[in-house]
């Protein structure tokens, strides 16, 4: 309930505690919900960068962490998306 109430960046983290719980499914929910509330964010878009991988959707995954790398605001985030596009690719999950 409380959900949309929450800042872009505690509905991320519920996604991210979401997928800890194996809740795939509702995490790759919880990020599309950011997403729509937050369209072009640097963090919703690697939201469902994380929802689609852990659903195995390596496809919309993929197309997600291209869009992200170039909104990355620093290196270790840009080498961060680096890696899930090199995972991707190999068609495994950026989460594990």
């Amino acid at each position: 309930e409380a959900l949309p109430f929450a800042s872009m960046n505690e509905i991320h983290q519920y996604g991210r505690q979401l997928l800890v719980l194996k809740n795939y499914k509702e995490a790759l929910e919880v990020f599309k919900m950011n997403y729509d509330k937050n369209p072009g964010s640097f963090t919703t878009i690697v939201g469902m960068t994380r929802g689609y991988s852990a659903t195995g959707d390596f496809k919309n995954a993929l197309k997600f962490a291209n869009m992200a790398l170039p909104l990355a605001p620093d290196t270790n985030n840009k080498n961060s998306i680096l890696g899930m596009i090199d995972k991707l690719k190999a068609g495994k999950d950026v989460n594990q």
